[in-house]
């Protein structure tokens, strides 16, 4: 028998790649519709303010949510790939949580 976080930590993995996939889709997103046009590179304080921008505001329930089929969470939203398409879904959490 697995000890109980190595066992939480297999439940997760899908979901932690997920959000990594999710976090650089809306990265790259926001960053070519900002900035295709622009010739010179972006300052370091300006790329991180994209990114507290896009952590505060752009990870919403409206978008994201986590799928569960048998025992295992993925994430689903914009810019991750449905591992288990075709297949239903059940909202997890509770409360306002943008």
């Amino acid at each position: 028998r697995l000890p109980s976080t190595a066992a939480q930590e297999d439940d997760f993995a899908f979901f932690r790649c997920d959000a990594c996939s999710a976090t650089f889709f809306k990265v790259n997103k926001t960053l070519v519709e900002r900035f295709r046009h622009r010739k010179k590179a972006l300052q370091s304080y300006e790329l991180l303010d994209l990114l507290e921008e896009i952590c505060d505001t752009m990870f919403t329930k409206n978008e994201f949510g986590v799928k569960q089929h048998e025992g295992k969470k993925y994430l689903f939203g914009p810019g991750v790939i449905d591992h288990i398409p075709d297949k239903g879904f059940g909202q997890m959490g509770m409360g306002d949580y943008d």
